[in-house]
Order: structure tokens, then sequence, then C-alpha cells
């Protein structure tokens, strides 16, 4: 079966929901779909008068009929005229809710939240990728649970990391720089952790480089934090192989892939309670601190640059990445759910 899969912008961006998306196009035809994917325009979530008149122009130019599984990054913020535009069977795929990016300015996210609440109500079924992004949406965005459908993120069986041999412990970070990802707070607490001997690595880009590199310079700790920009999958790979800790500071994540994928190498591991993977990992798996609190993360660190501490957790990290999804499942559950709305 053949079902078309809308994506706005570069589908080879380097995050975690473009990750998922790649995986589960490169899985589905295993389970019987064949998810071809369709480009929008990058403006999503606040596209431009002509994003949007583009974007109209591509959905009508859609055969009629067949089924579309739409990225929230777009979908979310579909207008009227794009809703109506739309034919036949419709998949939201929402990893989480555009209004919970933080600092979307406040009269943003009340269109938002409307927009969502609309489009929504427009789809067949939806695909969220964990269990408190599915109440959510109904507590707070009137979906149905009934047509709402959980799809964690899979995560690749990986050899363990072999750390960095040395004295200094290496901590690894991934992820966009954006206020959301809360690199400010995890520097903050370096700085209160500044006696102790480590280093930072934190790979990814975004638009809040230049205010974090500021950060960085003032507090003193540019030659221990180091932003490494996007880097390819083998280079990734590597950083996480090299790494002695991982630190996911995060306000909210609608899951948390990066979370997974350190401990599928038995990394031990440091996130706040805003990262919704960890209620879907076993108890203790990852050290969980209070989402926003330097002070809480300065403690957590200095507990894990312990090295029997250190030890400790990776044992809890290498018994919890047995029990990781596969992305085998992820595309299971979401090529039913096209085939369910198909019918």
């Amino acid at each position: 079966m053949r079902a078309l899969f809308l994506i706005p912008g570069d589908i080879d961006r380097k995050t975690g929901g473009y990750g998922y998306d790649r995986r589960v196009i490169a899985e589905g035809s295993a389970h019987g779909v064949t998810l071809e994917p369709v480009r929008l325009v990058d403006g999503f979530p606040f596209p431009t008068d002509r994003e949007r008149a583009e974007t109209i122009d591509v959905i009508k130019s859609l055969p009629r009929g067949i089924p579309l599984l739409i990225d929230g990054l777009a979908f979310g913020a579909f207008d009227q005229a794009m809703l109506a535009s739309l034919n036949g069977p419709i998949i939201a795929l929402v990893h989480h809710p555009l209004a919970y990016e933080n600092g979307t300015p406040a009269d943003k996210v009340a269109a938002l939240k409307m927009s969502e609440r609309a489009a929504l109500r427009r789809a067949d079924a939806i695909i969220v990728t964990s269990k408190p992004t599915r109440s959510l949406l109904v507590s707070e965005f009137d979906a149905a649970e009934t047509k709402i459908g959980v799809a964690v993120p899979g995560t690749d069986a990986a050899p363990f990391a072999q750390g960095s041999g040395l004295d200094a412990p290496a901590m690894l970070g991934v992820g966009s720089l954006t206020p959301r990802k809360a690199w400010s707070v995890l520097i903050t607490a370096l700085g209160l952790c500044r006696d102790a001997d480590w280093t930072l690595n934190i790979v990814g880009a975004g638009p809040e480089r230049a205010t974090l590199s500021h950060q960085i310079e003032t507090a003193g700790l540019q030659t221990r934090i180091h932003l490494l920009g996007e880097v390819d999958e083998t280079a990734l790979a590597e950083h996480y192989n090299r790494a002695d800790l991982f630190v996911m500071p995060s306000l909210y994540e609608g899951f948390g892939m990066a979370l997974t994928e350190a401990l599928a190498r038995g990394l031990p591991s440091i996130a706040s309670d805003g990262v919704v993977a960890l209620q879907h990992l076993p108890e203790g798996a990852a050290q969980q601190v209070k989402a926003g609190d330097a002070e809480s993360l300065a403690l957590a660190i200095k507990a894990l640059l312990n090295p029997e501490a250190r030890l400790r957790a990776a044992d809890q990290a290498r018994a919890a990445a047995a029990s990781l999804p596969r992305w085998d499942e992820t595309a299971r559950i979401i090529t039913d759910t096209i085939r369910s709305v198909a019918r």
C-alpha cells in the first residue's frame, strides 16, 4: 500500500523529529506500506502568506484519496484554507505540541494552540511519540483519546561506549541550540562545578549559539565547554563512544531520543524531569533532576564525576538498554494506523 508523508523543509535535518521521520520511512515498507516523502515549505510553524499559498498548491497537487501522514511541525500550524484543501484520510504525527516550544511569543502560543486544536479535529487518526503527549492532547487540545496511538521512538542496538579514558570526565549533550533545550541552565550548573575536572561537548546547531557562546566566555569556561555544531552520524556515534557522562537538561521534550541513544550505549546519564522518555524507561535508568534547576543539576553532575558512582550508573544504563523499543515496532504501529484509516 502507498501513503504520502508530508514533511516541512529538509528531511535530512539533524534533529530528533526528522530522524524519527526518516526511520519510519525506511522501516515502513517491511510492514507493507510505502511512505513517499512530500516536501512542504521551510517556514513552518510560522509560514508567510506566500508559503501558505505554496503549501495549498502542493496539497492540491497530490493524488486524491491517498492516506496522508503529516508531520506535526507543519500540521499543527495549518490554517482553515490548508485543512480544507486536504483530501483523503489524514494521520497527524505529533512529536510535541507546537505551543510548547519555549521562547515562543505569547500571541503566537495562543494562535498555535488554536490552529493545532482545529487540525487535530480534522485528523482521522493521531500518532504521538509518548503516553504523556497523548494525555496532553486530550486534556489541552480536546483530541479524542480513541483516535490517538502511541509510537515511541525506536533505538538501534549499539556497542557500549568506551569512554574518554581521560582523568577529566568527558560530558556530552546532543540537541538543537534553542531555549527549550536549556543549555544555558547546564552552563550555569557547570559554573558551580568549576572546581572539579570535566569537559563538555554539545552537538547541535540553532539560534542560541551566539548567546550560549557569550555565556560560556563570561563564565570563563571556553576551554572546557565546546559547541561543536551539527555533525554527521559517524561523528555523532564517536562522540557517544568517547563520552563518560550524558546530560539532557531540557525544559520539555516530547520524548528525548538522544537520551535513549545514550542509554543504548550504556552511558551514565542525567536528564531533567521535562524529558518524557524517562516515563517510558525503567526506574533509575538515568539520574533525574528538576527542569530549569541549575543547582540540582550541578549536584547530580558532581555526584557522577565520582568514578565509582559513574560505574554504578553505567550498570543501570546497560540494564535499561536491553528494554529499549526498536524501530520495527515503531513503524508497525504507524503502518497499522495508516491501514486502519484507509479502509
